[in-house]
């Protein structure tokens, strides 16, 4: 496990008021989790541009719907797309 999938697990359980291990986490997706609603979301979101210190385009973060979308959009940005903020 990658430092981000690390850091995306502690995002999602304090963002998301999660009392779940990691790998239950991992499974996570937005139709499954009661927490993950339209706050939740913003959280997500919020949280993760703040830690990983990037700039999550409206219509990317609109369409993560699974932990693993997440950490996908994030490595995306970190990795030199034009929107990260690094």
């Amino acid at each position: 496990m990658d430092e981000i999938q690390k850091k995306m697990i502690d995002i999602f359980q304090a963002s998301l008021a999660l009392e779940t291990t990691g790998a239950e986490v991992q499974e996570l997706t937005r139709a499954d989790c009661p927490a993950w609603d339209s706050m939740g979301h913003l959280n997500l979101l919020l949280a993760s541009e703040e830690v990983f210190q990037v700039a999550i385009p409206e219509d990317k973060g609109a369409s993560v719907v699974s932990y693993w979308g997440m950490v996908e959009l994030v490595e995306e940005l970190k990795n030199g797309s034009k929107w990260s903020n690094s």
